[in-house]
């Protein structure tokens, strides 16, 4: 059978600053008011799209109704809490995964929203679109809000903000490491970028405004991404004891692509999905940002101190740009009903 729960919250009173003690507090008190679901073990069906007895997917563990059409996706339980915790109307209902996904459903100024944890890299965004597509009707606007490498530090610093209009995919090639490999043309190449995707125009206008007001003084900066298929090689991180043949990897991308900003593990495929969904089922309208935790071409790291206050503040904004997306998009009738739910 699986049990869904959750980890316990940081105790609010661990060794920390004023600021994050505060957080960690509001967290708890969210968490222990929450709603949690035990999802049963009961039989699986359809091995092409597995769910349970229940409808719930077999990574999530959602079913019908417990996702919003609006959803802010997060890399970590810790951020998906503080935000869900801090800026919903009321305490969420959240379905823990055994998994390692958490989906916080209530609401924001009175529209039904989710903060999905999705955990990090392509696979894990592609479980989170796909299940929630599922088991939802109608349009969903979805945001993430992440953490990146900067690439470009005289344009966006630590602790800048980059709400991405585009991105691009890093891949490794496992052909070019093969021993005896005939290393000849494109084929060849350690890596390939792929073209540019682009964010949902309202989406990322709303998401950049948003954040601009939150953040004032410029440091949201509207850029393109670079994601990676991976943390470590495909970011030309080099030296960790592998062939990886990424010494000039960052300075490739950037030459291809000059107004990159970002590098994370997850926007592409998103924007990739929102592009490619059947129709009939209702579009997916995309739109991410990043908050840069290191400069990759100086390597600067952020103060861990900001970094609370970014995810909460960003994270209200998010939440905020996904409600004024909904209304720009016809999708919300009267500011509090969701017209596909």
């Amino acid at each position: 059978m699986w049990w869904v729960g959750v980890r316990a919250p940081v105790c609010p009173t661990a060794a920390a600053t004023p600021w994050q003690r505060k957080v960690r507090l509001r967290c708890a008190r969210a968490a222990a008011s929450c709603r949690y679901a035990a999802v049963g073990g009961g039989q699986l069906h359809n091995a092409d799209f597995p769910t349970d007895a229940d409808g719930r997917t077999y990574h999530l563990g959602v079913r019908r109704g417990d996702v919003a059409p609006l959803v802010l996706s997060v890399g970590s339980h810790q951020r998906a809490r503080k935000i869900a915790g801090g800026c919903l109307d009321a305490p969420a209902d959240v379905v823990a995964s055994p998994r390692g996904f958490e989906v916080h459903t209530g609401t924001f100024r009175g529209v039904p929203v989710s903060v999905i944890a999705t955990g990090m890299g392509v696979a894990m965004m592609d479980f989170v679109l796909r299940e929630v597509r599922a088991v939802t009707d109608g349009p969903l606007v979805v945001i993430r809000y992440g953490t990146c490498g900067g690439l470009q530090h005289a344009r966006a610093g630590v602790g800048a903000v980059v709400a991405a209009d585009w991105s691009v995919m890093v891949q490794r090639n496992p052909d070019a490491f093969r021993r005896g490999a005939v290393a000849e043309g494109a084929a060849a190449a350690p890596y390939a970028v792929s073209r540019p995707v682009g964010a949902h125009p309202v989406v990322a206008d709303a998401l950049a405004a948003e954040l601009g007001d939150a953040f004032p003084g410029g440091s949201v900066v509207r850029g393109g991404d670079v994601t990676a298929c991976s943390f470590y090689g495909s970011q030309g991180r080099t030296g960790h004891g592998f062939d990886d043949r990424n010494e000039s990897l960052v300075s490739d991308v950037l030459a291809l692509h000059p107004d990159a900003l970002s590098m994370q593990m997850e926007t592409f495929h998103l924007f990739d999905l929102a592009e490619n969904v059947a129709e009939g089922i209702g579009g997916v309208h995309a739109g991410a940002a990043a908050i840069v935790l290191a400069e990759r071409d100086t390597n600067a790291f952020i103060d861990v101190d900001l970094v609370d206050g970014l995810e909460r503040t960003g994270g209200r904004a998010c939440l905020a740009a996904l409600v004024n997306s909904a209304n720009r998009l016809g999708l919300v009738r009267n500011q509090d009903t969701l017209l596909a739910q």
